[in-house]
C-alpha cells in the first residue's frame, strides 16, 4: 500500500495490534526534494514561515533561491515596495536578454543562472541538490545529474514567480513575489528577534502581537 503526503500534512504510521497477527510490519518514507513544490511553498509562505517550516527547520530557507532568483538584496530589512520594484527590474534586465521584451521564460533563468562552472556551483548549493549519496556516483552520472539539476531548478524558478500561468514572468510578477518574499523574510526575521531580546514571556508576547497586527494590517489586507 502507498498513500502520498502533500507538503504541510502531518502523519504518523500506526498499525493496530489486533491486525498484527504476530507479524513484523514496516513502514517506510521516501522524501522527494525536487522538483521543489514552489507553488504551494508560495501560496502558503507567510503560513509555513510562522510555523516550524519556518522557525526551526530549513523547508523555507531552501526556497529562498527560487524566491529570489539568487538576488542579493537585503530581504529582512523592513519592506519596501519601491525597492523590491527597483530589484525587479534590475533582474529583469540581467536575465531578459538580447529579446528585451520584460518576460522571462524557463530558457532565460537556464542561460542567466545554469551555464558555467561557478554559476553552476553556486547553484548547486543554493537549489540543495548536494544530496550525500552524490559521492557514489560516476563523473559521467554526477554530470548528467548536475545537468538534470539545472534544468529543474529553471522550470521550478519559472514555476514559482509564473503567477498567471503564460510560460513567462512579467516585471509584476517579479516585483510582486519579490516583496511577498522581503515581507516573509522582515516578519520571520522580527519575530525571531523578539524570541530572543529577553525571558519575559508576557512583554514578548505583547510585543509579538502588537507586530503581528502591524503586519497584517499593512501588508496582508490588500487585494
Amino acid at each position: 500500500q502507498c498513500v502520498v503526503f502533500p507538503t504541510g500534512y502531518l502523519h504518523e504510521t500506526f498499525v493496530d495490534p489486533r491486525d498484527n497477527d504476530n507479524g513484523c510490519y514496516t513502514a517506510s518514507t521516501f522524501q522527494f526534494n525536487h522538483p521543489r513544490q514552489v507553488n504551494l511553498y508560495r501560496a502558503y509562505m507567510s503560513s509555513f514561515s510562522m510555523s516550524h517550516y519556518g522557525m526551526g527547520e530549513p523547508c523555507v530557507r531552501n526556497i529562498a533561491a527560487y524566491a529570489t532568483l539568487l538576488s542579493r538584496a537585503d530581504f529582512e530589512a523592513r519592506p519596501s515596495r519601491d525597492a523590491m520594484r527597483k530589484e525587479a527590474d534590475r533582474l529583469m534586465r540581467h536575465i531578459d536578454g538580447a529579446s528585451g521584451d520584460q518576460r522571462i521564460t524557463r530558457d532565460e533563468l537556464y542561460a542567466a543562472f545554469c551555464t558555467g562552472q561557478t554559476q553552476r556551483r553556486r547553484l548547486m548549493d543554493a537549489g540543495g541538490f548536494r544530496y550525500p549519496w552524490v559521492q557514489g556516483l560516476s563523473k559521467a552520472q554526477r554530470a548528467e545529474l548536475e545537468e538534470e539539476a539545472m534544468g529543474v531548478w529553471a522550470e521550478d524558478a519559472l514555476q514559482y514567480h509564473d503567477i498567471d500561468r503564460d510560460g513567462a514572468i512579467s516585471l509584476d510578477e517579479l516585483a510582486h513575489n519579490l516583496l511577498h518574499w522581503n515581507v516573509v523574510s522582515w516578519r520571520l526575521e522580527a519575530v525571531r528577534a523578539t524570541a530572543r531580546a529577553g525571558s519575559d514571556t508576557a512583554a514578548w508576547v505583547r510585543t509579538a502581537v502588537d507586530q503581528e497586527a502591524a503586519t497584517l494590517r499593512e501588508h496582508f489586507c490588500a487585494n
